[in-house]
Formats: C-alpha cells, sequence, structure tokens
C-alpha cells in the first residue's frame, strides 16, 4: 500500500506556508453548513494545487481505464515477466477495506495507475470512467497463472488485500523491497518506500522534481484514497509502483556484488518465501475462547478488588502521618482518599511522608517498578501485584476480545518477519511474544472446532548454535550424550561433580545447591548470547556486579574457546562493520569501527595554539594524532569526574570530544547477540518455510497460525494429528543445514495454547 501518510522534514518556509493553509482550510470549514460542503472545497482545492504544481509531470504517468489501454499494458507486463505493484485501498483491514486501484510499473512503460473504486463524496457512489473490475481481474489472473514475478513493498499486506479483491491467491512475489531493506542497511526506522528511494536512488532524477513529489501526499492527509480525484492522485499513486521498481533494482545490483552470495541466498531461499508465510498466517488467524476470556475477565477483576483492599489497608497503617502531613502542607496535590494510581500523589506518600529511599540518585522520586522493588514494603509489594494484574487485564483478557475480526470471528495478530535487529519475528494487535505463560491468558488462544493446536520449539536453539559457533568440545559432547547443558558447564565452571549441579537429586527431590549453581551459570550464558552485561546479569541474580564479573570469569576458565570466540567475532565485527550468521544475515552495529573517543575542533578553536597542542598545520580541519594521544593517555587512567574535566580542558582548547564508550561496549556485546540468536530466527523461518511448503502437511489439513521466538504453532483436523505431529518435529530439525550441533524439537498436541498435552 502506498505510504498516504507518510511524514517529511520542511524547511522552515515550508512549513509555515503548510501551517498557514491548513489554519484557512480549518477556518473556511468553520463557515461551512455541512460536511461534504467541507470536503468538496477540499477536493477543489487539491484539483487546483495539483494543475497549479504538478503540471508538468503529469505525462511521466499514466492512467488506465479503457479496456483496450488494460489489456495492453497486462500483455506487456507478461511480456517483460516481471512488475511492480503496490495497491491503493480505503484502509488497512484486508477482509473489509477495498482496493481503490492498482499501480503497475514494468520496463518499456510509463508507470500506472488503474482506478477501480473512485467514490463520489456527494452521492457516495462510485465514480464513471473507471477501469472495468472484472476485466482487471481476469487480465490479474493470466499473470498469476504465467508466474510473473511481482515486486512489491510491503508485500505481505498487498498479496492479502489482493486475495480480497481477486477472489483467489497471489503467487509468491518475487522480489519485497521492504524486506531486503533489513538485509541491505542499517536505516533503523527509515524503511519506508520513500524514505528508501530518496536515500538510495535520488541520483534518478533531479532534486526539484524528488522535492515537489515527496510533499504531494501532503495534499491527502486525512482523506481515504477512495475520496482523491483520479486526476489529482495517479500521479502518487503510479509513482510508487515505479520507485519500487528502481529500489529493487538497487537491492539487487547489491545482492550480486561479490561476497553477498550468502546474503543474497538467505533473501531468495527464506526471506521472500516467508512474506507468503506470514501473509498465509495474518489471514488464517487463530480461535479465541471467548467463554474463558469472559472468566478470566471475572476473575481478574476480582483480584483486582482484593488488591486494592490490602493496598488500602496498608496505606491506613500510615493514616497518622498522612494526618499530619495534610495539616502542614495546605497546597499539597494528596486527594483524600489517596489516589495510588496518581505517579504524584504515590511520591509524596512513599517519600515526604513515609520517607523511603529507592537507591537511584538520578531519579530519587520515582516510582517505577526498580523503584518499588527497592523500597520493599508491604505497601510497595501490593502495588507492584496491583499493576501486574491491571496490566494483564487491560493489556490481554479485556484487548484481546474486543480485536476478533467481525468477518471470520478470529483473531488475526499482524506479523512482521523482521522485527528485531537479529532477524527475528515481531507481532502486535496483540504482541504474542510478550504473553505470560502463566495466568491462564495463553489458552484463550484455542484450535478451531474439530482440530488439535499443535506446536514445537527447538529446546535449547540458542546455546547449541553458540556450541557449534565456539567449537567448545564439552558443550558439544553434553549435547550429544544427553546431559544438561548447563549442568555441565555449571560442573566444569565451579570445579564440582555433574551430579551436584543437577536441579534434582536422584529421589527426584530438589538439589538447592545443584540448582543454584545451574542457575548462575545458565544466566551467564545467557547473558553472553542477548548482549547483557555483568551488571544485568549480576541485577537478575541477586548478587553484585562483582561476583557476577567473577562468574563471568569462571565460565570463560572452564570454557575458554567461548572467551576465544567471543573475541574473535568482536574483532571480524570491528573490521566489516557488522556481524554475519551461520546463513549469511548481517547485523550493522552503528558504533562498532569507532574508537572510544572521537575528536573534533569547535567553532570556538583558538586562532592561536598553545604549543603542547599545535600540530604541523594550524589551518588543519582534523586534529592531530599528537593531540589525540596526548588526551587518550589521561582519559584511560582518568574515573568519571577526572573524565568530566578533561573533556572541559579540551573544549576550552577548541577541542569537542565524543565519548562513544557506552556506545561502543553496547555494540561490542551485541556482536555475540546478532550471531547467535540472529542464526536461531534464520533456522526458525526456515522451518516456517519448510512447513508451509510441504505437500503432505497441506493434504493433512495442517495451517501454522503463530511463530514465537524459537516456536512454531499450528494446528490441524484431530484424525490427522498423529502424523502431523512427527512431520512437524522432523521439518522443523531438519531446517537446521549449518549447525553442527544436533537439534532437538518436541512437538505438544492440546486443544488450546499452553493447554494439557495430549497424547496421540
Amino acid at each position: 500500500m502506498g505510504a498516504l501518510f507518510d511524514t517529511y522534514s520542511r524547511s522552515s518556509k515550508e512549513m509555515d506556508k503548510f501551517i498557514r493553509e491548513r489554519a484557512e482550510k480549518k477556518l473556511t470549514g468553520s463557515r461551512k453548513s455541512t460536511k461534504s460542503n467541507n470536503l468538496l472545497e477540499r477536493i477543489n482545492n487539491i484539483k487546483q494545487r495539483v494543475a497549479d504544481n504538478l503540471g508538468e509531470y503529469k505525462n511521466d504517468y499514466v492512467i488506465l481505464v479503457k479496456d483496450e489501454e488494460v489489456k495492453e499494458y497486462f500483455d506487456r507486463i507478461r511480456a517483460n515477466k516481471v512488475a511492480a505493484i503496490d495497491t491503493e485501498t480505503t484502509g488497512l483491514n484486508f477482509f473489509e477495506d477495498k482496493i481503490v486501484g492498482i499501480c503497475l510499473y514494468t520496463e518499456g512503460e510509463k508507470a500506472s495507475y488503474i482506478p477501480l473504486n473512485h467514490m463520489s463524496v456527494i452521492y457516495n457512489t462510485r465514480i464513471e470512467n473507471q477501469a472495468d473490475i472484472d476485466l482487471v481481474k481476469s487480465e490479474m489472473k493470466k499473470c498469476i497463472d504465467e508466474n510473473v514475478k511481482f515486486i512489491y513493498h510491503n508485500g505481505k499486506f498487498d498479496i492479502n488485500m489482493l486475495e480480497t479483491f481477486l477472489g483467489y491467491p497471489m503467487n509468491c512475489p518475487y522480489w519485497d523491497t521492504l524486506v531486503g531493506s533489513y538485509l541491505v542497511t542499517n536505516d533503523e526506522y527509515q524503511r519506508g518506500l520513500k524514505d528508501q528511494y530518496s536515500k538510495y536512488c535520488s541520483h534518478l532524477e533531479n532534486k526539484e522534481k524528488i522535492d515537489t513529489l515527496s510533499h504531494f501526499n501532503d495534499l491527502f492527509e486525512g482523506l481515504r484514497f477512495d475520496q482523491v480525484p483520479i486526476e489529482s492522485g495517479y500521479i502518487y499513486a503510479a509513482r510508487d509502483a515505479w520507485m519500487t521498481y528502481k529500489l529493487y533494482e538497487h537491492q539487487k545490483e547489491f545482492f550480486e556484488q561479490p561476497g553477498n552470495e550468502e546474503l543474497y541466498k538467505l533473501f531468495t531461499e527464506v526471506e521472500v518465501p516467508l512474506i507468503q508465510v506470514t501473509a498465509s498466517m495474518q489471514r488464517v488467524g487463530v480461535a479465541i475462547d471467548t467463554e474463558l476470556a469472559n472468566k478470566l475477565n471475572r476473575e481478574y477483576n476480582a483480584k483486582m478488588e482484593e488488591i486494592t483492599k490490602v493496598i488500602e489497608e496498608q496505606i491506613n497503617v500510615y493514616s497518622d502521618i498522612i494526618t499530619k502531613f495534610r495539616m502542614t502542607h495546605y497546597n499539597t496535590k494528596l486527594q483524600n482518599p489517596i489516589n495510588f494510581n496518581s505517579s504524584d500523589q504515590l511520591a509524596i506518600l512513599l517519600y515526604d511522608i513515609i520517607g523511603c529511599n529507592n537507591g537511584n540518585k538520578e531519579s530519587p522520586r520515582s516510582v517505577d517498578e526498580n523503584a518499588l522493588k527497592h523500597i520493599d514494603l508491604p505497601l510497595t509489594n501490593a502495588i507492584l501485584e496491583y499493576r501486574t494484574v491491571k496490566k494483564l487485564l487491560s493489556t490481554y483478557i479485556e484487548a484481546i476480545p474486543n480485536k476478533i475480526e467481525k468477518v471470520t470471528g478470529r483473531l488475526h495478530a499482524s506479523f512482521n518477519q523482521n522485527g528485531a535487529d537479529t532477524g527475528r519475528f515481531s507481532s502486535s494487535d496483540p504482541n504474542l511474544q510478550n504473553i505470560p505463560r502463566d495466568g491462564g491468558i495463553r489458552k484463550m488462544f484455542k484450535a478451531t472446532d474439530g482440530y488439535y493446536m499443535v506446536g514445537a520449539d527447538y529446546s535449547q536453539q540458542e546455546p547449541r548454535v553458540l556450541a557449534h559457533l565456539c567449537g567448545d568440545e564439552n558443550m558439544i559432547n553434553a549435547y550429544k550424550t544427553g546431559r544438561d547443558l548447563y549442568s555441565t558447564m555449571a560442573s566444569i565452571a565451579f570445579k564440582v561433580p555433574y551430579e551436584q549441579c543437577k536441579e534434582f537429586n536422584p529421589d527426584g527431590t530438589t538439589n538447592h545447591e545443584g540448582k543454584k549453581r545451574r542457575s548462575q551459570i545458565k544466566s551467564v550464558v545467557l547473558g553472553l548470547m542477548y548482549g547483557r552485561g555483568d551488571a544485568s546479569v549480576g541485577e537478575q541474580l541477586g548478587i553484585s556486579v562483582d561476583e557476577a564479573r567473577a562468574l563471568s570469569n569462571s565460565l570463560f576458565e572452564g570454557f575458554p574457546k567461548i572467551k576465544e570466540y567471543i573475541e574473535t567475532a568482536k574483532a571480524e565485527a570491528k573490521k566489516l562493520g557488522y556481524t554475519t550468521t551461520l546463513w549469511g544475515r548481517r547485523r550493522y552495529l552503528k558504533y562498532i569501527q569507532k574508537e572510544k573517543y572521537e575528536y573534533r575542533y569547535g567553532i570556538n578553536r583558538p586562532i592561536n595554539f598553545d604549543p603542547l597542542f599545535d600540530s604541523d598545520d594550524d589551518a588543519s580541519n582534523e586534529v592531530s594524532q599528537d593531540i589525540k594521544d596526548y588526551y587518550n593517555r589521561q582519559l584511560e587512567r582518568a574515573n568519571y569526574s577526572q573524565r568530566k574535566k578533561i573533556f572541559q580542558d579540551a573544549l576550552d582548547h577548541g577541542i569537542i570530544i565524543e565519548d562513544n564508550g557506552a556506545w561502543l561496549a553496547s555494540a561490542e556485546r551485541q556482536v555475540v547477540n546478532g550471531i547467535v540468536q540472529g542464526s536461531a530466527a534464520d533456522m526458525t523461518k526456515r522451518a516456517m518455510v519448510a512447513l508451509y511448503n510441504n505437500q503432505e502437511l497441506r493434504d493433512l489439513g495442517f495451517r501454522l497460525l503463530m511463530s514465537v521466538h524459537d516456536e512454531n504453532i499450528g494446528e490441524c483436523p484431530k484424525e490427522n494429528i498423529k502424523r502431523v505431529k512427527e512431520l512437524l518435529s522432523n521439518i522443523m530439525i531438519e531446517a537446521n543445514n549449518k549447525c553442527s550441533v544436533p537439534m532437538k524439537c518436541d512437538a505438544e498436541v492440546s486443544e488450546c495454547w499452553y493447554g494439557e498435552s495430549i497424547q496421540v
């Protein structure tokens, strides 16, 4: 879908003009008596502004309305076998919203727009002089049958919109420039089509044209595209297809460069096929147990009432000093009774009345989770419990049933196959990754009537990848012999027998010391893989930073190959600027190649330098290496307060020192995380594509519903569950063709997500 509501940076003059025009529109609109008159006036204004500003570009793009024009354009597409495609729609719901028009571009033709469902704003009826819908459907069907390669930007949305419009599914996309952008660059949030085109393809056009057209969609802000006049909107629409094609050419050139073979293979064999899988999961959706949702709603509201009473009782413990405080503080924000949901009132109660200390010098009046945990009073503990229950109730128990699609009666979450920098999936509406395992909330997600839910996750997928990467014999042998990895690692790190590092004794009772050792080493290992430092690991374990560092040192002493691998991986990342997974995915690290301290001259650079800081060329804009070395030597020996003085001293000499230390340390921690978690993500994605394309699974009625971290969940008719369960585990294990450590993947069958396991 065209990015109709994208925002763009404007110069101050343009912004002033934009604000004035909007103010004039609002003023004019307020004088009108009907909404339709307001809308009609705005549309007439759009027409005039397009005629005034975009007339010179109108012949660069074409509107296809007549039958022969439509047929000829599709003939050319089928002859070329490739075309960029985009849809303009009335909204984002591919079940209920309509396609307003289809945008196409193929080489040798002008970028085109086929209007289909533009409406009269006065009569709310389909206007005349649009393409024949049945003809367009027929021509699209021919393209599908002849395997035309379609190029998209966010194809997951477009292929679902087109399936609803056409009544039959589109083929798997040939290319998706949005998906490609995640493998090509590290553009953070600038993934929109216009952003990508502007950054990588702007050399194709003159700046004046790009600037003019880049602000074009401001005209349509707040309008549905079916209300936009065809002769005004076709340039915007058709241009999206043209930009998509040009961005595709840029990305293809990048992928075909020497050294990018594995990355290109990952794109074509995993990421592109996965678009169809992701679109299918969104379209299929998942059934929701509304009876359970109602039951949970009642239970959690009852919990809220109970906890509220506990909080009120705990506040009453301090009633005397609260009364005294009110008598001496007449202007207090404190209500009666105290509203503990108010951050201001809670802070007054905790810090001014009770006299608590949260241990945070930077935020001494904070009432966040860490602050309340540190205070650790019955009152603050009750408030923490209240907040947890309230969040579960509002975010999941109440929200999920409200997200059920009325057309299908199912929940259709939105999946993003590159939701994290490591390549991991994410989801929204709702965020399935964040739904807690306890509390019964996951059980709201159930199998369709007559189906079983079947899911499988990789057992210790990321530690197995780490074992392969570092080549540690003890880790690899633990997996091959069936021993518990973390107990094995704890045994070696702490130099005690393996049995003393297991969670349970031979008789089934808990081995408390063994469980503690295992948990500590597990936290250190996961900390390494997830990019957490010693401070974070210490906080998780409830120990000091020094104790956490000692644990890390014990691990490295027992497993030196892990340490060696980490250092090698960091050096490689510093050299290249990115990490690479087993399957070739890159994670670009913005700060990994930067120096710890960067130097530049400020605007107050003195004309005459002190000889100590003077270089051979006073006129140079580059700070000399001698000066850098001078400050670097001081900074390496300095503590925090001393470094601040050194920075100020340099500034007095006209030199600005940029401290990249924290960013660099963070980037270094992300190295192993990018490789391990990214490799695990690639493996899971390979499994999803294999599951979706397996013909036997299709014949058995299996369909994927969700992917959550290293777990793939689907459903199938009950009578086929035994074979589906076998196939699911085997296919997921076989998706690993790079990691030498064997994968383990057990499938579970149940009536609902996280429900009681059913033996089949």
